[in-house]
């Protein structure tokens, strides 16, 4: 069977696309066990602590959104769960799930 030189690109292009989504799955499920080590350790985490999970992995600096994903995909998977800070009782914490 001859392929074109199109579709052998394609081809290429989606295997490559797929190596990398694969490789970052990786590194995110690291990220979500970093923060819920953090959780374990700590007590509770943070949106900064999820910044410094992301670092760990070697992603670099994380904005807001990438750490607010970062806690809802864990507390989604049930790692975390959302708690009233114990002493600041307008700022909610996140909690490891044994």
């Amino acid at each position: 069977m001859k392929l074109s030189k199109r579709v052998l690109r394609q081809i290429i292009r989606e295997e490559k696309q797929k190596l990398q989504e694969g490789r970052m799955g990786e590194i995110w499920y690291q990220c979500m066990d970093n923060l819920f080590q953090m959780a374990l350790e700590n007590g509770y985490v943070c949106h900064l602590c999820a910044s410094k999970a992301y670092e760990q992995c070697g992603q670099g600096p994380a904005d807001i959104e990438i750490c607010c994903r970062l806690i809802q995909d864990c507390c989604d998977d049930g790692m975390l769960a959302p708690l009233q800070h114990p002493t600041m009782r307008n700022v909610t914490v996140y909690t490891a799930i044994d």
